[in-house]
């Protein structure tokens, strides 16, 4: 007798529908995180780049890694950092902030200097954090990904069960498992994929902002000056490597690319090159000649 009383082919047939819902219920579920829910939704309808701030968007191009890169490219155009070799940096004596992020950047360049554990550590701060609440407020950073990316994956778990108990009970009985041997290996595949794979971590709201931002690099008037003026612009979009003056930004090099950031396909790798149109002054405006590439978004 066929265990539970299906034949082979029809468990199989049934199987194969339980496999497509699989894949069309992870596909909602990342669909509508990325939609975001009603509240996100109303609010991210009226948003634009020139709502903003620069944290903000920093954080849209490249993550909280990006943020805190930002910041100290600003304090470095505001000459409240300086940039000293192998990528240490030192407040300026005297040099103060009111900004929660810069503020943060400076007392733990205090204590950390290199840029590499300041990055670290500030990205992880309460600043950092509140700028990432800020955005998920106004619709545009997926509420939870992680838990809903996981989510995704559990109709896959469900499905592999049932398959393996399946093919524990036809193996017993001496029934070809063959074809189900493949689809659970198949399944297997699939659901930690589903577990692992990142959920983009902007809403589509949030896409469109940042591609209003990148856009507007080359049209000053677009967003205010002091997101876009001096190096912090280049940084903004491209990390420390894309700090306009060559010195510095070697200097800063030691900075690499990290997949921490707000990405949804994209990465936060460094692909600007020195060069940039961009003058250092912090009151000056970027061209779109500048080579400083978006490294940071899909």
């Amino acid at each position: 007798m066929e265990p539970w009383g299906i034949n082979g082919p029809d468990f199989l047939r049934i199987y194969l529908v339980g496999f497509v819902f699989v894949l069309l219920f992870a596909a909602a579920v990342r669909i509508t995180a990325r939609a975001g829910d009603a509240v996100g939704r109303s609010a991210a309808g009226t948003m634009s780049a020139d709502l903003l701030s620069v944290h903000e968007l920093a954080y849209l191009a490249g993550g909280q890694r990006r943020v805190v890169e930002t910041a100290v490219a600003r304090l470095l155009d505001l000459g409240k950092l300086k940039a000293g070799r192998h990528g240490a940096v030192r407040v300026v004596a005297g040099a103060t902030a009111t900004d929660t992020v810069d503020r943060e950047v400076m007392a733990n360049a205090e204590r950390y200097r290199a840029i590499r554990p300041l990055v670290d550590r500030v990205g992880r701060g309460d600043a950092v954090r509140g700028v990432r609440t800020s955005l998920t407020a106004k619709g545009l950073l997926v509420d939870g990904g992680a838990v809903r990316a996981r989510l995704a994956a559990v109709p896959a778990v469900v499905l592999l069960v049932v398959g393996i108990a399946r093919w524990v009970n036809g193996l017993a009985q001496g029934f070809p498992v063959g074809w189900l041997t493949m689809g659970l290996l198949i399944t297997a595949l699939v659901t930690v994929v589903l577990y692992r794979a990142p959920l983009g971590e902007r809403t589509y709201a949030g896409e469109r902002v940042l591609k209003q931002a990148k856009e507007a690099r080359n049209d000053p008037s677009a967003i205010e000056a002091a997101v876009l003026g001096g190096a912090t612009v280049a940084v903004l979009f491209g990390g420390l490597t894309a700090y306009p003056d060559p010195e510095i930004s070697s200097a800063l090099a030691t900075v690499k690319a990290s997949s921490g950031g707000a990405s949804s396909g994209g990465g936060t790798g460094y692909t600007c090159g020195h060069a940039s149109s961009c003058s250092s002054g912090g009151g000056s405006s970027c061209g779109g000649g500048g080579g400083c590439g978006g490294g940071g978004g899909g």
